[in-house]
């Protein structure tokens, strides 16, 4: 489906443009900047490095990666995954979230994510709170100053996750420390 090939092509950077395709780069900040770089976590090849200098300024400042055209369905649920590392941001996070454009809709729930110095992989399952197939952005964005790294960004149709637990299937539930009665309270 067209769906899928959005989320499938977000990640090349066919044009060699120093952007991954169908994305695209904003800062308030004339010294930001936001390179494709041959490194990533793992076996990951590439990722995005975000960078926002002090300008000295004392305006608010910040940096915006989005994806136009990503669409919701109300009530279907997502995957969103990614890995991100981070240094010294002034904000100390960095938000997640899929708008719609024209009226400034919240298509699915705001991620506050606090990244780490290492890269660390963090996924989010979230219900569509609206229905939209353009007009929509994709963002992460944080404010201040800082350099965030981001790589394999992914956002995906899914099962709910509120229909039983699964050991089988695409999407595996994995056991937690919590799943363990004896470990947590030491029977």
């Amino acid at each position: 489906s067209a769906a899928s090939d959005v989320y499938k092509r977000q990640n090349l950077d066919s044009d060699t443009d120093g952007m991954p395709d169908d994305w695209s780069f904003s800062s308030e900040n004339p010294k930001a900047s936001c390179v494709w770089e041959r490194s990533g976590p793992g076996n990951l090849t590439h990722s995005v490095r975000m960078s926002v200098p002090d300008s000295g300024e004392r305006r608010r400042t910040g940096a915006m990666l989005a994806q136009h055209g990503v669409p919701i369905r109300e009530g279907q649920w997502y995957r969103v995954a990614f890995w991100a590392r981070a240094d010294d941001l002034a904000a100390r996070q960095f938000l997640v979230a899929v708008q719609e454009t024209t009226r400034w809709q919240s298509l699915l729930e705001y991620q506050r994510v606090t990244p780490e110095a290492t890269w660390r992989e963090y996924v989010f399952v979230l219900r569509g709170r609206g229905t939209a197939d353009k007009n929509t952005r994709f963002q992460i964005w944080f404010d201040g100053t800082g350099t965030l790294w981001l790589a394999d960004v992914r956002i995906v149709p899914c099962a709910p996750p509120t229909v039983g637990r699964w050991s089988e299937g695409f999407y595996l539930d994995r056991p937690q420390e919590w799943d363990d009665p004896y470990r947590f309270f030491r029977w």
